[in-house]
């Protein structure tokens, strides 16, 4: 049964299309897709926290109630700040971490 099987295994003889390869047999290898995600989740949290700096100091110009805006970013701006904080240092410091080279 198994000489059979290897008798009507033609891959090898199977021609390629023009501009088709083969598929490159490799192990997959995560670590690029995870940096590219924990890159974009850094930027997003620094474009939301420049976003809600921004939106405060537009307020105060345009004459919002002071104390109003304060209780609104005692809300937002520490969970973000701290948010922020983890992120990119958990972000940059996974990226040194892979830059140096092994003992």
């Amino acid at each position: 049964m198994a000489e059979d099987i290897a008798e009507l295994d033609l891959t090898d003889e199977a021609p390629l299309e023009p501009g088709l390869r083969l598929p490159e047999l490799r192990p997959f290898d995560p670590e690029p897709q995870r940096e590219h995600l924990r890159g974009w989740i850094a930027l997003w949290l620094l474009a939301m926290l420049a976003l809600v700096l921004l939106c405060s100091f537009i307020s105060l110009w345009a004459g919002i109630d002071g104390e109003k805006l304060r209780t609104v970013l005692t809300i937002l701006v520490g969970p973000l700040v701290a948010l922020v904080s983890a992120a990119t240092g958990f972000y940059y410091g996974s990226r040194t971490d892979t830059a140096r080279p092994p003992q």
